[in-house]
């Protein structure tokens, strides 16, 4: 028997003023004016924690949003509202899974809900998937504003059912605040796929951090890879495999601690903010802070370019 509550989500405030510990009585008078105007979202809370919205294509429970593409009416397995909820569900448990992990690794959370777009087809693909995540800028450098970051995670219907892919995608919305390089980023998603999602994509036994190749002026071509837009599609798995290796070679080095260390220090420092993304010389800098070891000759070693260190 399905349990049943009503509540109201105000989705024009934002979610700045959700949660706030004051309470609607001493907020601003322009932001309780702001929540009487809002259209309310109303939601019926089922099996499974998630919350139902009347259209009966969203769902949601206390960190992520699925919303289900109208085409689904055709879909078999997802043409019912009950059907959609089912694997919203079943979603939900191995993104929430999958969370956990990442922030006891990595020491990473979202700063608000994630959006879980889902269609028959992305791309032209029904196995298709990928993340988005987009920010505000200001300054005439373009810095990034903290906590203005908004991730948006696309699955294709077969890419929706796979563990595997709903683990990396999920990693990358929880990474894209910090703009890491492509070897970076896509390492850690990796490993998340790997090592929590199962998955057997990449034969680990292949790769170690010796590079997979070398560019024109002799260094890795991990290095300066840009990942679904790399120069080497025929040695996808390569890439993220080598990737893999890196990121398990610097946890297996410098300890356990140094991923959640690393990305506590960025937020102190807020380094990540400025520029376009996170440099070498920004990561190794971080590295040698919280481990109080030089790591440049380790870079050296799986020949990237430490010239700008």
């Amino acid at each position: 028997m399905h349990r049943r509550l009503t509540y109201a989500l105000l989705v024009a405030v934002g979610f700045a003023a959700l949660g706030c510990a004051q309470g609607p009585r001493k907020l601003p008078k322009h932001i309780r004016d702001a929540r009487g105007n809002s259209t309310a979202e109303l939601y019926e809370v089922i099996e499974g924690g998630l919350g139902a919205l009347e259209d009966g294509y969203t769902f949601r429970d206390t960190r992520f949003r699925f919303e289900f593409d109208h085409a689904f009416d055709q879909v078999a397995g997802y043409e019912t509202q009950a059907a959609r909820h089912d694997r919203g569900v079943e979603a939900s448990e191995i993104l929430n899974g999958g969370y956990e992990f990442v922030g006891e690794l990595f020491g990473l959370a979202a700063n608000k809900e994630l959006r879980v777009v889902i269609a028959p087809t992305l791309r032209g693909s029904s196995s298709d998937a990928y993340t988005a995540t987009s920010w505000q800028e200001s300054g005439t450098r373009r810095a990034m504003v903290e906590g203005s970051e908004n991730s948006v995670i696309y699955f294709a219907k077969e890419s929706f059912e796979d563990r595997t892919v709903l683990a990396h995608e999920m990693t990358h919305a929880l990474l894209g605040a910090y703009r890491l390089p492509a070897w970076f980023a896509e390492g850690i998603a990796t490993l998340v796929e790997v090592d929590y999602g199962k998955s057997k994509r990449i034969d680990l036994a292949k790769f170690t951090i010796a590079p997979i190749g070398l560019d024109d002026r002799g260094y890795n071509v991990i290095q300066t890879w840009r990942g679904h837009e790399s120069g080497l599609p025929e040695r996808s798995l390569e890439t993220y495999g080598s990737a893999y290796a890196i990121v398990r070679e610097i946890s297996r080095r410098y300890g356990a601690h140094v991923y959640p260390l690393f990305f506590q220090e960025l937020l102190r420092t807020k380094a990540h903010l400025s520029g376009t993304g996170l440099s070498l010389a920004t990561i190794v800098d971080t590295l040698n802070d919280v481990t109080g070891a030089d790591v440049a000759p380790f870079f050296e070693e799986i020949a990237f370019d430490v010239s700008s260190l």
